[in-house]
């Protein structure tokens, strides 16, 4: 038996060998194509996103504001609505790409700013949805203020460290939202923007911390539509569209022409393993099922902290991984370890460190969506939870705000 084995698998061998050798040819194109493919897309979408004419939009906010995260969320909803799917052409000849759009909140030199950033042509329809929820808001357009610090950071004045974030599990599995925070009603004792804003009320002269998220609507059609449905099918033991029959009895199956269990069978086994699931294991398929609901954006984080050497705060950075952290429930943040400067690295330490903080600032300045790893995705319930105005409850005088909004005059005046 060994004998005749170890036979089979050197006829197999020879067999494939013989078909590499008359099939290389065609093979090794494909292979180089698949490896520069990727390479080629992302110079495209470079080019064509440096076409584009960006305009940074900066919110300031009245005194009082009662609005709950659900104010943003419906905001969120309405930039959903701004896509146009570019063709295969377009996208290949020119790059182009669906419409993004960069959610920032920054505190500089202690004081807390919002940003949108989007196209300029998008202005209006970006500023209509943000004042149908704010209606008391200021918006104006605001210079990069990336821009502002010196070209050599990090450098002999100035400190960095920044990294992306990624997810802990797949993308189906949600975050904590605002719908879980106390008193969200009323905005009582909790607003999880809260901790971000006393980290910014905490800085002293000379130092940055930006956080950005960058979204891209996600399409109906698209191969995210039925992820979500596959995973609570195999939280509930079965597979999309059926009973849960494991491989090895469907070969049985196949060969033996058997069906393996008849239809009623399957039904019953079906509702024994939904009695049968934890209370656990219930929640998730809840919670996942409601996040699938929402409307979905592509999404990349990144936060950079940057200070004159002279007031840098280490202890900083570790409250902007608490910021994040008060999201995790199943799912949460955390950042990748491949963007992010380390101390345990043994050779070329220094080098490496320096190139991974000059990747994530030309990261965060271009808004590119996905960096060292690609994006995920995230509803509108989640994103409007880590990126909100802040309500009522968040008064320290870091935060500029506005005594009342500007009216624009009435149409029809004689000029």
């Amino acid at each position: 038996m060994p004998t005749q084995i170890g036979e089979i698998i050197g006829l197999i061998t020879l067999t494939l060998w013989q078909i590499f050798k008359a099939t290389w040819w065609i093979l090794l194109p494909i292979y180089l194509l698949s490896r520069v493919q990727p390479l080629y897309l992302r110079y495209k979408k470079t080019q064509y996103l440096e076409k584009i004419d960006w305009v940074l939009l900066e919110i300031s906010l009245p005194p009082e504001v009662e609005k709950t995260p659900k104010a943003m969320e419906n905001v969120l909803e309405g930039f959903h609505g701004s896509w146009s799917p570019p063709t295969a052409r377009e996208r290949w000849t020119e790059g182009a790409i669906v419409d993004q759009f960069s959610l920032e909140m920054v505190g500089i030199h202690g004081e807390l700013h919002f940003y949108v950033r989007c196209k300029r042509k998008q202005r209006n329809f970006i500023e209509s949805k943000i004042y149908a929820q704010y209606p008391d808001a200021e918006i104006y357009e605001a210079s990069d203020y990336t821009r502002d610090l010196p070209a050599e950071v990090p450098g002999p004045d100035y400190e960095l460290w920044g990294a992306d974030y990624i997810l802990n599990r797949k993308w189906v599995y949600p975050i904590r939202t605002y719908i879980e925070f106390e008193d969200i009603e009323e905005e009582r004792r909790m607003d999880p923007i809260s901790q971000f804003a006393e980290l910014v009320g905490k800085m002293e002269q000379g130092e940055h911390i930006w956080m950005q998220i960058v979204i891209s609507p996600v399409l109906t059609e698209t191969q995210y539509d039925k992820a979500a449905q596959k995973e609570v099918d195999k939280l509930a033991g079965r597979e999309s569209g059926g009973n849960y029959v494991d491989p090895l009895t469907k070969l049985f199956n196949a060969f033996s022409g058997g069906t393996g269990s008849s239809s009623q069978s399957e039904k019953k086994d079906d509702q024994y393993k939904l009695m049968n699931l934890t209370p656990g294991e219930k929640a998730k398929i809840e919670k996942i099922e409601i996040k699938d609901s929402k409307v979905k954006f592509k999404t990349s984080m990144r936060s950079v902290y940057i200070a004159r050497k002279e007031a840098w705060h280490s202890e900083h950075i570790a409250g902007l991984q608490g910021y994040l952290r008060q999201f995790t429930a199943i799912n949460g943040f955390r950042p990748d370890p491949a963007s992010f400067p380390k101390s345990s690295f043994v050779f070329f330490k220094k080098t490496r460190n320096y190139m991974r903080k000059r990747n994530i600032l030309s990261a965060y300045k271009s808004r590119f969506l996905g960096n060292t790893s690609a994006p995920y995705i995230l509803n509108t319930e989640e994103l409007a939870t880590i990126y909100h105005f802040p309500g009522k409850v968040v008064r320290a005088p870091f935060m500029p705000r506005v005594s009342s909004r500007t009216s624009e005059p009435p149409r029809g005046l004689p000029t």
